[in-house]
C-alpha cells in the first residue's frame, strides 16, 4: 500500500510508540517492554469530543495522523495501552486510535491523546 506524497508531505512531526507488554508493574502500570515503532504524523489540536470503548464521553487534545506502517515499513496499528512518546519528550495519553481504510486497505490512523499541555488546554 502506498500513500499519495502529498498526504505523506503533511506528516511533518516524528512520534515513537511502544508496544505494551502483557504484564503490569508491582504498583499495577503497564510494562512497556514491547517492540519500539517511530512514525512519520501529522500533529493536530483536537476539540471534537468522542466516546471511548467504555462509553466515556471525551475531548482529546491532541489528535495525530499516521502512516499504516512505521518508518522501517512494519505494519503496526498502535493500542490505548501502548507508549506514545512525542517528539520533545512528552508521553499523552491515547484515548482513541481509529484505522481509516480507502478501497486499497489501511491508508491511515488517528491517534487521540489527553493531556498536553499547549494543545487545547490540556495539561
Amino acid at each position: 500500500m502506498a500513500l499519495e506524497q502529498a498526504f505523506l508531505d503533511l506528516m511533518v512531526d516524528t512520534v515513537t510508540v511502544t508496544e505494551s507488554a502483557s504484564t503490569r508493574n508491582l504498583d499495577g502500570t503497564l510494562s512497556y517492554t514491547g517492540t519500539t515503532h517511530t512514525f512519520k504524523a501529522r500533529a493536530q489540536a483536537g476539540h471534537k469530543g468522542l466516546r471511548k470503548a467504555d462509553k466515556e464521553q471525551v475531548v482529546p487534545t491532541l489528535v495525530l495522523y499516521i502512516p499504516p506502517t512505521d518508518t522501517n515499513g512494519v505494519a503496526y496499528t498502535p493500542t490505548p495501552e501502548d507508549l506514545l512518546t512525542l517528539a520533545d519528550g512528552s508521553t499523552p495519553l491515547i484515548v482513541g486510535v481509529y484505522p481509516v481504510r480507502d478501497e486499497r486497505g489501511p491508508h491511515h490512523t488517528q491517534i487521540y491523546c489527553r493531556n498536553i499541555k499547549g494543545f487545547g488546554g490540556g495539561g
